[in-house]
């Protein structure tokens, strides 16, 4: 069924319905999955909030119209917001996304608004564990318009987090909520060269040295806390960039990218593209491990950009990478395995975006534009900026690549839009 949006501005697109024949498999209720899903922001309303809505991608279709490939499905405008600010959605599995927006102001207005939906809400009231300026995280249902904040992450600023869902059960009503973001702290030294004190990072002067860390956070709902931590120091780039970078799991083992600095040094071959590696298993004898990033097949005079890591598939990881300077293509790199899925072997140079879909993402060759990368199944998807509207996409299991438009406002200038690191199943058991 094909209608027509509210804005008349908007191409005419699907729109997500509970009818039958939205259903993937009637016997276990389960509704298709949605990816790539593209999240548009446009200012429309008088008092200056912004509108929210959720395009996803069908594979099942495969028509190559782009208005039936796409559907229009349930927004997130329900959730409060500062209008100062933008979404970002860095998590998403079966009903439920994780949305990361603004900061305590938001929180503030929201329980003036009485809305009492926040677990452990004395965590927001204790100074050690919550701290200003950190971001506000929801987990949310579209379907259900069905919401709650997080607890703030303790003592830590955390940001441009990402996150993963591992569902605990079939009823999609319990969940463990891995999340990983950066953080910054400044260390003072005192005259005898020992740690004094912590300040926030704005402090920052000529004696101080800023310390960086990649935090990982484990949140259950059942428990309504978080119920592991842990960090790695280093940088999670590109460029503080890492809501572009997605999470993988294989079994209790976490896998990130970014850029490890090595210590005191200022050139820019001191900055090591890595994989961060985190086990949260109980009986794991190594807790963490840092990867360098490097694999054969290209010229060992290119400097590559931090690797953004992609899942594909349940026992698959990719990373995602490009030259930091003048990239012409992008390379995806598999993290090679043992059979048992438990010893690491190599990093193995699988595919090169050829021209023909690298300049339809980019437009121009060499190029450093910012992109975007998201996985899901067998599918890894890239788009560039806020305005681009071209994807491309990787099939991992037969190596073809592939590419679509997604349907946008006209004229562009009126929106913005964001390739969310998630996929969208539209679900009324999921609970957040």
């Amino acid at each position: 069924m094909i209608v027509t949006s509210e804005d008349a501005k908007i191409t005419k697109i699907s729109v997500w319905a509970p009818v039958t024949s939205m259903i993937a498999d009637p016997f276990k209720g389960s509704n298709l999955t949605y990816h790539p899903l593209v999240l548009e922001m446009k200012n429309k309303r008088p008092n200056g909030t912004k509108s929210w809505l959720l395009i996803g991608y069908n594979n099942n279709h495969g028509t190559g119209d782009i208005n039936r490939d796409w559907t229009s499905l349930p927004t997130i405008d329900f959730l409060p917001e500062d209008k100062k600010l933008n979404r970002r959605i860095i998590a998403g599995s079966g009903g439920l996304l994780v949305i990361d927006v603004g900061h305590e102001e938001c929180y503030q207005k929201s329980h003036q608004g009485k809305v009492a939906q926040t677990p452990n809400e004395n965590f927001w009231k204790h100074p050690d564990i919550f701290m200003n300026f950190q971001s506000i995280v929801f987990v949310a249902n579209p379907l259900t318009k069905e919401y709650i904040f997080l607890p703030p992450l303790p003592g830590r600023l955390m940001n441009k987090k990402i996150g993963k869902f591992i569902w605990r059960n079939n009823e999609r009503t319990s969940y463990i909520l891995i999340l990983i973001g950066w953080n910054a702290e400044v260390e003072i030294r005192s005259e005898f060269g020992k740690n004094d004190r912590l300040t926030k990072m704005k402090k920052l002067k000529n004696d101080k040295i800023l310390v960086e860390s990649i935090g990982l956070f484990v949140y259950c709902s059942k428990e309504q806390c978080y119920i592991y931590c842990d960090e790695i120091k280093g940088r999670l780039g590109p460029y503080y960039s890492v809501g572009s970078s997605s999470i993988a799991i294989l079994d209790y083992r976490i896998f990130v990218g970014g850029m490890n600095i090595i210590k005191n040094a200022k050139a820019l071959e001191a900055r090591i593209p890595c994989i961060y590696y985190f086990n949260i298993s109980n009986s794991a004898g190594i807790k963490k491990l840092v990867l360098p990033f490097c694999f054969k097949g290209i010229p060992q005079s290119i400097i590559l950009q931090a690797p953004r890591i992609v899942q594909g598939g349940l026992t698959r990881v990719f990373a995602v990478t490009c030259a930091a300077i003048a990239a012409i293509t992008l390379y995806i790199v598999e993290i090679v395995f043992n059979e048992q899925k438990n010893v690491f072997l190599e990093f193995k140079l699988v595919a090169t975006m050829p021209n023909n879909f690298f300049h339809k993402l980019f437009l121009k060759s060499p190029c450093n534009d910012y992109y975007e990368v998201s996985g899901c199944n067998n599918l890894i998807s890239f788009k560039v900026g806020g305005k681009g509207i071209s994807i491309v996409q990787y099939h991992t299991e037969n190596s073809q690549w592939s590419s679509t438009n997604f349907p946008r406002h006209r004229p562009s200038n009126v929106a913005c839009y964001h390739l969310a690191d998630a996929s969208y199943e539209p679900c009324f058991n999921a609970r957040p």
